[in-house]
């Protein structure tokens, strides 16, 4: 039963209702509040790289609330990128403390309209050849709802598949889905971006997360805004180590393993060879060996 429960929950029917029913209680905190006091929180990321993982630690936060929005550059049932102009207007009807996870392209109009709400804004990258792994199970097994997901399925081995997620799809393709490191540029905008703050994945789900967790805390901090909305502010320390507890990555629909270097278990030379013609760049230049 309560693994009925948990598909239930996670599909795609349930989450679109579950959004639309919550629109009017997010209306009325836009209405009622002011995000300059409270402002919103933007878990963004490049997809497969722990999305869910820093959701739960921001969503465990006081005073946030949680309208299960999620504004996505590239939705999954779109077979191109919706235009930065309209994602700037999704971002502009984020209510005060709300916590909305995101796959946002870094462009100049969505910079702008996160930098008009008085977001903090936080992005989570990842070592792209996890992603790589990661994002081949997720698509050949799991969403079978898709666009992507026939391309997956139908490649004849899970090497076959990995291929895929490293070379993309041929640029004729209906579907947009472009190499591994034109994906990434994509979003490698936001690491330079002053109103955002980069977190590493790896830092998260080791030994670091306690520190990584606390700095968030750190960055964010604003003497006259208190993070705890009942009007003083917690100590950072114990808040940090109450929000390490918070993290449950088997709640996510999209978790499979949430661990590091994955990647050495499923790429043999010639794929190792392949991704370094393809992305090595990125890789080297996010500090990835």
């Amino acid at each position: 039963m309560a693994a009925l429960i948990r598909t239930v929950r996670h599909s795609a029917p349930f989450r679109h209702t579950r959004r639309l029913v919550l629109r009017i209680p997010k209306a009325i905190a836009r209405a009622s509040s002011s995000r300059l006091r409270r402002p919103p929180w933007i878990v963004n990321s490049f997809p497969k790289s722990g999305t869910h993982l820093l959701y739960q630690i921001v969503r465990a936060m006081p005073g946030v609330t949680d309208y299960y929005d999620f504004i996505a550059s590239h939705p999954p049932l779109k077979r191109t990128p919706v235009p930065p102009t309209r994602i700037a207007k999704r971002i502009s009807a984020l209510a005060p403390a709300e916590v909305c996870r995101a796959h946002i392209f870094h462009s100049p109009e969505a910079a702008t309209g996160i930098a008009r709400v008085n977001a903090n804004h936080l992005f989570i990258y990842r070592d792209l050849r996890d992603v790589c792994v990661s994002e081949m199970f997720y698509l050949r097994y799991k969403a079978k709802w898709h666009h992507l997901h026939p391309h997956f399925r139908d490649a004849a081995s899970e090497r076959d598949a990995l291929l895929l997620s490293i070379n993309g799809l041929p640029a004729a393709s209906p579907i947009f889905y472009p190499n591994i490191h034109e994906r990434w540029r994509l979003y490698r905008g936001w690491l330079s971006n002053n109103n955002c703050h980069a977190v590493r994945f790896e830092s998260l789900v080791g030994e670091e997360r306690f520190h990584t967790i606390r700095n968030i805390l750190l960055h964010f901090q604003d003497p006259d805004v208190p993070l705890s909305s009942r009007g003083a502010s917690p100590d950072l320390s114990s808040l940090a180590q109450e929000l390490c507890s918070a993290v449950n990555p088997h709640q996510s629909h999209t978790f499979r393993s949430g661990k590091t270097a994955s990647w050495q278990r499923h790429f043999d030379r010639s794929l190792t060879s392949t991704f370094d013609d393809v992305a090595g760049e990125s890789l080297s230049e996010l500090g990835y060996s």
